[in-house]
């Protein structure tokens, strides 16, 4: 798996800060999970299983889709679908 570098600089930016820490920590997981084009499933149930293996019995499939939501309505985040199958992008991921 590819090394991640995550910036300081996420913890100035208004998206960032405008969604809740549960989402926040959402998106960081999905940050280090996501394939070197920062594309990622968004099905709530297997990015569940994927980036909380050690909390899942504290946090549930609807937890993760308003998660994903909150990411996508902040811009932070953009879904979309293939064959019926859901996936997100992560557009600045390169940056």
């Amino acid at each position: 798996m590819a090394s991640r570098l995550i910036r300081d600089g996420l913890v100035e930016s208004e998206p960032f800060n405008s969604i809740s820490w549960q989402a926040q920590a959402l998106f960081l997981r999905l940050m280090l999970k996501a394939d070197d084009f920062g594309r990622y499933t968004a099905e709530p149930r297997l990015v569940r299983a994927a980036v909380f293996p050690i909390q899942l019995d504290h946090v549930s499939d609807l937890d993760v889709k308003t998660w994903i939501e909150e990411c996508e309505e902040a811009a932070l985040i953009v879904t979309y679908a293939v064959d019926g199958k859901r996936f997100l992008e992560i557009p600045r991921f390169d940056q």
